[in-house]
Protein backbone atom coordinates (compact mmCIF):
# COMPACT_ATOMS: atom_id res chain seq x y z
CA UNK A 1 0.00 0.00 0.00
CA UNK A 2 1.32 3.41 -1.26
CA UNK A 3 2.26 5.68 1.83
CA UNK A 4 -0.09 8.82 1.55
CA UNK A 5 1.17 12.27 0.20
CA UNK A 6 0.17 14.98 2.35
CA UNK A 7 1.35 18.47 2.78
CA UNK A 8 3.70 20.11 5.24
CA UNK A 9 4.00 24.50 5.25
CA UNK A 10 7.20 25.65 7.15
CA UNK A 11 7.17 28.81 9.06
CA UNK A 12 10.62 30.67 7.65
CA UNK A 13 11.38 33.85 9.64
CA UNK A 14 13.64 36.38 8.04
CA UNK A 15 15.33 39.12 9.60
CA UNK A 16 17.37 41.52 7.17
CA UNK A 17 19.34 44.58 8.60
CA UNK A 18 22.09 47.01 7.18
CA UNK A 19 24.26 49.44 8.86
CA UNK A 20 25.89 52.75 6.48
CA UNK A 21 28.09 55.14 6.57
CA UNK A 22 28.83 57.29 4.16
CA UNK A 23 30.97 60.42 3.66
CA UNK A 24 31.16 63.06 0.91
CA UNK A 25 33.81 66.05 -0.12
CA UNK A 26 33.26 67.95 -3.10
CA UNK A 27 35.78 71.05 -4.54
CA UNK A 28 35.93 73.52 -6.74
CA UNK A 29 39.66 73.93 -8.07
CA UNK A 30 39.46 76.82 -9.96
CA UNK A 31 36.39 78.45 -12.54
CA UNK A 32 36.62 74.89 -14.79
CA UNK A 33 38.13 72.32 -12.77
CA UNK A 34 36.01 70.05 -10.15
CA UNK A 35 37.09 67.22 -7.76
CA UNK A 36 35.04 65.25 -5.70
CA UNK A 37 34.94 61.76 -3.49
CA UNK A 38 33.25 59.78 -1.38
CA UNK A 39 33.36 56.48 0.82
CA UNK A 40 30.49 54.43 1.76
CA UNK A 41 30.81 51.37 3.98
CA UNK A 42 27.74 48.99 3.92
CA UNK A 43 27.02 46.00 6.47
CA UNK A 44 24.11 43.73 5.97
CA UNK A 45 23.09 40.71 7.59
CA UNK A 46 20.08 38.18 6.50
CA UNK A 47 19.00 36.01 9.71
CA UNK A 48 16.73 32.72 8.23
CA UNK A 49 14.88 30.76 10.85
CA UNK A 50 12.76 27.77 10.43
CA UNK A 51 11.17 27.55 14.19
CA UNK A 52 9.80 24.50 13.39
CA UNK A 53 13.12 22.36 12.49
CA UNK A 54 15.01 21.71 15.59
CA UNK A 55 18.86 21.98 15.73
CA UNK A 56 19.47 18.58 16.38
CA UNK A 57 17.56 17.88 12.98
CA UNK A 58 19.41 19.92 11.33
CA UNK A 59 22.22 22.71 12.43
CA UNK A 60 22.03 24.60 9.27
CA UNK A 61 18.78 25.45 8.70
CA UNK A 62 19.05 28.66 10.94
CA UNK A 63 21.50 30.46 9.74
CA UNK A 64 22.98 34.07 9.89
CA UNK A 65 24.71 35.73 6.54
CA UNK A 66 26.66 38.49 6.36
CA UNK A 67 27.65 40.88 4.00
CA UNK A 68 30.25 43.81 4.00
CA UNK A 69 30.41 46.26 0.88
CA UNK A 70 33.32 49.24 1.23
CA UNK A 71 33.21 51.97 -1.71
CA UNK A 72 35.04 54.18 -2.40
CA UNK A 73 34.64 56.77 -5.50
CA UNK A 74 36.77 59.35 -6.88
CA UNK A 75 35.97 62.12 -10.12
CA UNK A 76 38.00 64.79 -11.88
CA UNK A 77 34.99 67.19 -13.79
CA UNK A 78 36.29 69.79 -16.11
CA UNK A 79 33.61 72.65 -17.65
CA UNK A 80 34.43 75.44 -20.17
CA UNK A 81 32.32 78.38 -20.56
CA UNK A 82 32.22 77.61 -24.65
CA UNK A 83 30.00 74.19 -23.51
CA UNK A 84 32.60 71.33 -23.82
CA UNK A 85 32.75 68.96 -20.54
CA UNK A 86 34.07 66.07 -19.08
CA UNK A 87 34.48 63.72 -16.10
CA UNK A 88 36.54 61.01 -15.40
CA UNK A 89 35.05 58.81 -12.38
CA UNK A 90 37.37 56.03 -10.59
CA UNK A 91 35.15 53.34 -8.54
CA UNK A 92 37.36 51.03 -6.03
CA UNK A 93 34.62 47.96 -4.77
CA UNK A 94 35.62 45.45 -1.91
CA UNK A 95 33.38 43.21 -0.42
CA UNK A 96 33.66 40.30 2.07
CA UNK A 97 31.26 37.39 3.18
CA UNK A 98 30.89 35.70 6.02
CA UNK A 99 28.47 32.59 7.44
CA UNK A 100 27.62 31.02 3.98
CA UNK A 101 28.02 27.03 3.70
CA UNK A 102 29.77 26.46 1.13
CA UNK A 103 31.76 29.85 1.68
CA UNK A 104 31.01 32.46 -1.29
CA UNK A 105 33.79 34.48 -1.66
CA UNK A 106 34.08 38.47 -1.93
CA UNK A 107 35.54 40.31 -4.59
CA UNK A 108 37.84 43.44 -4.82
CA UNK A 109 37.57 45.31 -7.96
CA UNK A 110 38.03 48.95 -9.83
CA UNK A 111 36.26 50.54 -12.59
CA UNK A 112 36.65 53.63 -14.13
CA UNK A 113 34.57 55.54 -16.36
CA UNK A 114 34.86 58.81 -18.98
CA UNK A 115 32.47 61.09 -20.42
CA UNK A 116 33.00 64.00 -22.61
CA UNK A 117 30.26 66.30 -23.81
CA UNK A 118 29.00 69.79 -25.19
CA UNK A 119 26.12 71.57 -23.87
CA UNK A 120 24.06 73.57 -26.05
CA UNK A 121 23.94 77.78 -25.56
CA UNK A 122 21.71 78.70 -22.84
CA UNK A 123 21.61 75.06 -21.56
CA UNK A 124 18.86 74.20 -24.56
CA UNK A 125 20.44 70.40 -24.43
CA UNK A 126 23.35 68.57 -24.53
CA UNK A 127 25.28 66.06 -26.27
CA UNK A 128 27.30 63.50 -24.46
CA UNK A 129 29.88 60.32 -25.36
CA UNK A 130 31.52 58.27 -22.84
CA UNK A 131 32.83 54.86 -21.72
CA UNK A 132 31.67 52.87 -18.87
CA UNK A 133 33.73 50.07 -16.89
CA UNK A 134 36.63 51.96 -19.32
CA UNK A 135 39.08 48.58 -17.76
CA UNK A 136 36.19 45.48 -19.12
CA UNK A 137 36.02 43.95 -15.82
CA UNK A 138 33.51 41.84 -14.63
CA UNK A 139 32.43 41.48 -11.12
CA UNK A 140 30.62 38.96 -8.25
CA UNK A 141 29.01 41.15 -6.04
CA UNK A 142 26.90 39.28 -3.18
CA UNK A 143 23.09 40.94 -3.74
CA UNK A 144 22.86 40.96 0.35
CA UNK A 145 24.49 44.45 0.25
CA UNK A 146 22.64 46.91 -1.90
CA UNK A 147 24.44 48.69 -4.50
CA UNK A 148 23.31 49.95 -8.07
CA UNK A 149 23.90 48.17 -11.22
CA UNK A 150 27.64 48.06 -12.71
CA UNK A 151 28.42 47.19 -16.63
CA UNK A 152 29.66 43.94 -16.53
CA UNK A 153 31.90 44.71 -19.37
CA UNK A 154 32.85 47.72 -21.77
CA UNK A 155 29.76 49.90 -22.36
CA UNK A 156 29.75 52.97 -24.64
CA UNK A 157 27.69 55.09 -24.11
CA UNK A 158 25.59 58.19 -26.02
CA UNK A 159 22.99 60.71 -24.80
CA UNK A 160 21.38 63.42 -26.59
CA UNK A 161 19.08 65.53 -24.22
CA UNK A 162 16.67 68.27 -25.58
CA UNK A 163 15.16 71.11 -23.14
CA UNK A 164 12.22 73.20 -24.68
Amino acid sequence: MPLPITQTVLQRRLDYSERGLMIYAHQLLNDHWAAGASYALRDSSLDTLFPEIPAAISATANRTEHATLGQLNGYLLFNHPSGFFSRFDANWYSQSNRGYSPDIPGDDFPQFDIRVGYRLPRRLGSVMVGVLNLNDRDYRLNPLNAYSELPRERVFLAKLKLQF
